[in-house]
């Protein structure tokens, strides 16, 4: 399971023991830091109220998450267009890790891993176009819907973005209706 360890210098906080609303002050007490999969985890030895429990203090992976909307301000349609085109969602809420790109609709994997995904489309269908919109990920289709999520495991340098199809449109205001959002769950090691 742990497959190597070794000891830190000794550190100073409070943690809550698992299973106990007690602090456990692990103030002057070793802390290990041991590799599970390649994750690096820091654990220590709770001796306040639970003797012995294993308290896991950081899992220390990269942090990747990004959120943002389709309009910074205004209102109106975006499309349609003659061919399939990156939405471009240019009002970021949040982009821990910068790897969403604003200024292309693109967010690029920075490590190996597995990927949550999840976009809105919306609409107000008046005359001809409809609304077609495509999560895809290297140039290929994945998840068409006009709401929906996808997990997908992503190697390093892979890409996503979400595709408006070629003659549809899709309508935003400052109501955010289209979306676009994804985060690392976790990392994958060889």
């Amino acid at each position: 399971f742990w497959r190597s360890a070794r000891f830190l210098p000794k550190v100073a906080g409070s943690v809550f023991c698992a299973g106990s609303s007690k602090r456990a002050d692990v103030r002057n007490k070793k802390i290990s830091e041991e590799t599970q999969s390649g994750t690096r985890l820091r654990k220590a030895i709770c001796t306040s109220g639970l003797t012995g429990v294993i308290i896991l203090l950081v899992a220390a992976f990269p942090k990747v998450a990004f959120s943002a909307a389709l309009r910074v301000s205004g209102s109106g349609n975006t499309g349609p267009f003659q061919t399939n085109t990156a939405l471009k969602y240019e009002n970021v809420f949040t982009n821990f890790g910068s790897s969403y790109n604003p200024s292309t609709g693109v967010f690029m994997a920075m490590v190996k891993g597995v990927y949550y995904f999840h976009f809105t489309a919306f609409s107000i269908i008046s005359g001809g176009a409809s609304t077609n919109v495509v999560l895809m990920k290297n140039g290929e289709r994945s998840v068409s819907i006009a709401s929906s999520a996808a997990v997908l495991q992503l190697e390093a340098g892979d890409n996503v973005h979400v595709q408006l199809m070629a003659g549809t449109l899709v309508y935003d205001d400052m109501g955010y209706y289209n979306s676009f959002s994804g985060f690392l769950l976790f990392p994958i090691t060889p």
